[in-house]
């Protein structure tokens, strides 16, 4: 099974490769560690290194950010191979609703795999839900994993 793992920069995304390497078998599985850089990530916050540094301009954070979410992917890569997963790694640009769905055509993918907020539905309303866009306009099954905020 192709699987496309989507995860984020917060917390939730080592509770959701957990998850994955829990319901499903190394042998039958290969997985693309996903992790979109947004255009207006909400949670795009700068390394306690940058904040220290008054100086710093914002093409300085923006490469931070990337940064962080090429870490994130390489450390999930790693731990699913650790776990013995055939997995590898895929860093997009973009809106996450739309680049996710996009991604999950580009590998073909059986299954996509993405974490989710539990928001008050005031706030999912004001701010939409990227697991709902994405179950919703994939062009395989979706598994929600959802955690507490």
């Amino acid at each position: 099974m192709k699987i496309l793992l989507a995860l984020d920069t917060t917390a939730i995304a080592s509770e959701t490769i957990a998850t994955l390497e829990r319901m499903f078998a190394p042998a039958d599985s290969s997985v693309v560690v996903l992790s979109v850089v947004g255009d207006n990530d909400a949670e795009v916050v700068p390394s306690p290194v940058l904040l220290a540094s008054v100086a710093q301009n914002l093409a300085v954070i923006e490469a931070d950010h990337v940064r962080t979410h090429e870490e994130r992917v390489t450390r999930a890569v790693k731990e699913l191979r650790t776990a013995g997963f055939e997995a590898s790694g895929d860093v997009r640009y973009g809106d996450p609703r739309h680049a996710i769905v996009e991604a999950a055509q580009a590998h073909a993918a059986d299954l996509v795999v993405i974490g989710c907020h539990e928001r008050s539905s005031v706030r999912r309303l004001l701010m939409g839900s990227v697991a709902s866009h994405v179950a919703s306009h994939a062009p395989c099954n979706v598994l929600v994993v959802r955690h507490a905020e």
